[in-house]
């Protein structure tokens, strides 16, 4: 009996083209058919984004970034700086979108850093041209400052005056002579007055002055704060303001104190005028440094 014959071996098989797969398989399976929409906003290609900034700081810089979920299923994002102008005016930024999903929006600072109080931003969906167009949905409206950004979704819906503002101090110019000093905030902003310092001098015409603070509106004078004090001819006077619980006895020539009400704010006309009765033509204040909280408030 021979030898069995051998067996041909294995035939050779050219080297795989395919990438190896190493990774456990999913455990977790997801449904792509008949489920909810990704995101709770959806544009079309007659909508954009608009930013809507107010802004009291010299050379800000501003980045707004939005995600979008576009139609074949891709991810793009828009990136755009706005540079407001420092006059608390309205600055309006379009950017227009792809039909999709609007995934997230966010403004934040890039330069120089503003604080709480000095830029407002709001973002909404606008359907047509900003001249002509429509809003259709608010996404966020807050103060951009280095600690917060102004997002959606996540971010707050506030009013410019709802919290906190800038605590800062203004001066105020010398009047000239025989007139008021007069504390108005400028266009688009809320002074909320909390304090003030100031000197009065009186000319050589015989009569007692009384110095007063008044808080003048639309219809007229609304608030009175006066002096305890009278002031007589060819003497200088300094008035300091604030909301005291307690104030020393008026002794000149130290300073003398007004006791300012709680939460009289400054706005939309509303002005102080520090006067005096009795004034003349010859008196003269100094003008005036002031101590306010100040917010953007919008009505242009």
């Amino acid at each position: 009996m021979g030898l069995p014959a051998t067996l041909p071996g294995p035939v050779p098989q050219p080297p795989s083209t395919e990438t190896p797969i190493y990774t456990q398989k999913s455990l977790i399976n997801y449904a792509t058919r008949n489920v909810q929409p990704p995101a709770e906003v959806y544009v079309t290609v007659n909508d954009a984004i608009l930013y809507e900034v107010w802004n009291s700081i010299a050379g800000l810089k501003l980045q707004a970034v939005a995600r979008i979920l576009r139609a074949d299923g891709q991810i793009i994002t828009t990136n755009t700086q706005l540079l407001p102008t420092s006059d608390r005016l309205i600055n309006n930024t379009t950017v227009a979108l792809p039909e999709g999903f609007v995934l997230s929006v966010m403004v934040y600072q890039a330069g120089p850093v503003p604080l709480r109080g000095q830029c407002f931003v709001n973002i909404s969906i606008l359907r047509g041209p900003l001249a002509t167009g429509v809003g259709v949905q608010q996404l966020a409206s807050d103060y951009v400052t280095a600690a917060s950004t102004v997002a959606w979704p996540g971010g707050r819906q506030i009013s410019s005056v709802e919290g906190p503002g800038l605590i800062t101090t203004r001066n105020i110019a010398a009047p000239g002579a025989g007139n008021v000093v007069r504390i108005q905030p400028p266009t688009n902003a809320r002074w909320r007055l909390l304090g003030f310092l100031s000197n009065f001098t009186t000319s050589a015409v015989a009569a007692n002055r009384r110095v007063v603070l008044l808080f003048v509106g639309a219809v007229g004078t609304a608030s009175e704060v006066w002096a305890a004090t009278t002031q007589a001819a060819t003497l200088t006077y300094t008035y300091v303001a604030g909301k005291y619980g307690y104030a020393p006895p008026d002794a000149p020539p130290n300073p003398l104190f007004l006791s300012l009400l709680e939460g009289i704010d400054l706005s939309n006309g509303a002005i102080g005028q520090l006067t005096a009765q009795n004034m003349d033509v010859g008196d003269s204040f100094t003008g005036a440094n002031i101590f306010v909280e100040e917010w953007i408030e919008p009505t242009q």
